[in-house]
């Protein structure tokens, strides 16, 4: 059996995490799997680097695409969900939003986005976002969606990032996409201390209301 190709790309500003490279070593050592590592560096603003990507990995031949934010480090057996063969698929990756830290398993409501429900383990979750830190994408997504862009609105506001506005061309063009319940990245930020104590005084406060 041919074994499938994956581009695993991480732009970058110069710097990824050390944690990251360790797990280059292990998934180009898999025999399972034909992997060519990508670490494409100062490519801005990041909708550009997405898309220098893109259309890199469609002169090349590759299977699938799994893109990786520099500061986002997936288990290792993420590679893995080459094998599902679905559309796009990814980690749980947890973000920090002004509510609090949030997992990028969103479904779309009348008024925006909201998270999905308790995320059990062992489940392939289908949303309508899993954000853009970590995505399994496959070829016959890439060849047919639209470029990732950043929206603003007339006056240079960010109205939506690229990882939203992208999936929603996915669901346009009728793939899906998933979340792997089983699988959680690790997302180094630097914060600040006192935002996350506010945020964990406003989570007890809607504990105690509840």
């Amino acid at each position: 059996m041919e074994k499938l190709k994956i581009l695993v790309a991480v732009p970058n500003l110069g710097n990824i995490r050390a944690e990251l490279s360790v797990m280059f070593l292990r998934w180009v050592s898999n025999p399972k799997y034909q992997v060519k590592i990508w670490t494409p560096q100062h490519f801005i603003p990041l909708d550009y680097a997405r898309n220098v990507i893109r259309k890199t990995f469609l002169e090349e031949s590759h299977d699938f695409l799994l893109m990786i934010d520099a500061d986002v480090v997936p288990p290792e057996a993420t590679i893995e969900l080459a094998d599902l063969d679905l559309d796009v698929v990814a980690p749980v990756c947890y973000v920090l939003k002004d509510k609090g830290v949030i997992p990028m398993a969103l479904k779309r409501v009348k008024d925006g986005w909201q998270v999905v429900g308790d995320l059990e383990r062992n489940q392939l979750v289908c949303v309508d976002s899993a954000g853009a830190g970590c995505l399994m994408i496959a070829l016959r997504v890439l060849e047919k969606v639209p470029l990732f862009r950043f929206e603003y609105d007339g006056d240079g506001m960010l109205l939506r990032d690229e990882g939203f506005s992208w999936s929603d061309n996915v669901k346009k063009a009728g793939f899906d996409i998933f979340v792997f319940t089983n699988l959680v990245c690790q997302h180094f930020k630097t914060v600040d201390l006192l935002k996350l104590v506010e945020l964990q005084n406003e989570a007890r406060r809607v504990s105690y209301a509840k």
